[in-house]
């Protein structure tokens, strides 16, 4: 677990979260952008898993709209 702290009127306080959220598998997961742009790259370029398997990935789902396996679509960007 990665701990969390802050400082607040001069005291430090531990404001780690428990890694506890249904639905969420991230939590604990830690990472820097470099590498999951490395991850992200070699899956999409088919280095990890076969062509098929990504597309199946990219398939979204009608009991989850935005999801796919294991991939999300967010649309902001």
């Amino acid at each position: 677990m990665v701990r969390n702290y802050i400082t607040l009127r001069g005291e430090r306080l531990d404001v780690t979260q428990a890694e506890v959220d249904m639905g969420a598998p991230f939590g604990g997961a830690v990472s820097t952008m470099s590498d999951v742009n490395t991850f992200f790259g070699a899956l999409f370029r088919g280095d990890l898993v076969s062509d098929a398997s990504v597309n199946e990935m990219k398939k979204i789902g009608s009991s989850f709209p935005d999801y796919g396996l294991g991939i999300r679509r967010d649309e902001r960007s």
